[in-house]
């Protein structure tokens, strides 16, 4: 017995002399240029954004606003972009020629000029198909390609996903705003209201965060399979009613390719011992004013292909989603057990932690639950999607 004790006496030990190391690290300058942008020269809108590095506590974004920003053809074209806010600029209608080389000029609101290399102007190849499939992780999205003029070895993607939700309680019952004589606490308006269905259905979206990168240099044929885009897990809200996903594709030059790797390295596959090592970003944006500053970020041109594609709860097994909403109804009495009314009932606390009345149960008994569990509006929109099936 005195062994086991000891022994675990040196097993507990240990986690009792752990402390938070705080490295004493010199921060890296700040209020770099950053350049962000594959810029769709295939005749429809074209951006690029414009933001500042800052230090790694500070999570706020420093958009660059104020600037003029311009495509430069080797033929001596010219495209003007205008601010459209948060740092984005842009251009109803960008068409360019798969012949040309073109580049960005940049020039600040304090007089600094930036221009990036000429980079050719390159046709991406259509999307094949965007296809998923259930997995033990969740359902899996792929995206298909090829090129059938060899030509392009190089990809990116980013998507933007959408999706139909419900609240998972309705809105039934109303708030009285009267009072009754001398109790000073409002009473319950039973039966005033239809079923609220406007804040019922909403509608959610966001964009993909992740850099997706594929190169078919080592295939013996310029074909992507089975890309994986996202993994939806069983246990998300997407999959509950309706799922869209809008996949863009876009061809990339070996250089564009080779920083956006980098980048990805560096942002998306650190944080162990087996972890890469974080590289140097070499883009080919650069500062004329100050020749030695740094900037950050790659120009490129390109065509955008676009698929879309939808998923329908329908089409999935029975009972196959897992998700449960952490939505919880609270019981509120209106009346104490002698029939009277609480001079500060059960009813203005409901309303003081924001509870919003759900069902009757009956005249002295009704559930509520928060207002972001009865109204979807609180984390989504009512507005149906233009493109929604």
């Amino acid at each position: 017995m005195k062994k086991i004790v000891y022994a675990l006496f040196w097993l507990v030990l240990p986690a009792g002399c752990i402390q938070k190391f705080q490295p004493m690290l010199s921060s890296a300058p700040t209020g770099y240029l950053v350049v962000e942008g594959i810029i769709n020269g295939s005749g429809g809108s074209a951006s690029v954004t414009l933001s500042r590095t800052t230090t790694l506590s500070d999570t706020s974004i420093v958009f660059e606003e104020g600037a003029m920003v311009q495509v430069e053809g080797n033929d001596n074209s010219v495209h003007i972009f205008t601010s459209q806010g948060n740092g984005i600029y842009g251009i109803a209608d960008l068409s360019l020629s798969s012949a040309g080389q073109y580049r960005l000029r940049i020039k600040t609101a304090d007089g600094d000029e930036y221009l990036s290399d000429f980079s050719p102007m390159i046709t991406t190849p259509a999307i094949d198909s965007v296809s998923w499939q259930l997995t033990a992780g969740g359902l899996q999205v792929y995206a298909n390609t090829h090129d059938p003029q060899h030509s392009v070895k190089y990809y990116k993607w980013d998507f933007l996903e959408t999706w139909e939700y419900h609240s998972p309680y309705v809105k039934q019952l109303l708030y009285d705003t009267t009072y009754l004589p001398g109790s000073g606490a409002p009473i319950l308006n039973v039966g005033q209201i239809p079923t609220d269905t406007t804040v019922y259905t909403c509608w959610q979206s966001a964009p993909s965060t992740n850099i997706l990168l594929a190169s078919t240099t080592a295939l013996s044929s310029d074909v992507v399979y089975d890309f994986p885009l996202t993994l939806i897990p069983q246990s998300s809200v997407k999959l509950t009613t309706d799922y869209s996903i809008l996949v863009r594709q876009y061809g990339l030059t070996e250089d564009a390719f080779n920083f956006l790797q980098i980048m990805k390295s560096n942002t998306q596959e650190t944080g162990s011992i087996f972890s890469p090592q974080p590289s140097q970003l070499q883009g080919n944006v650069h500062s004329l004013t100050h020749p030695a500053e740094t900037v950050v970020g790659y120009v490129g041109f390109c065509s955008v292909q676009s698929q879309r594609v939808f998923i329908h709860n329908s089409q999935l097994p029975l009972l196959w989603s897992s998700y449960v909403s952490p939505c919880t109804e609270d019981s509120i009495y209106v009346l104490d057990p002698n029939n009277r009314y609480y001079p500060q009932n059960q009813i203005s606390g409901a309303i003081s932690e924001g509870l919003v009345p759900t069902t009757l149960i009956n005249l002295n008994l009704f559930l509520a639950a928060p207002a972001s569990c009865v109204d979807c509006t609180l984390t989504g929109t009512n507005q149906k999607p233009s493109f929604w099936q």
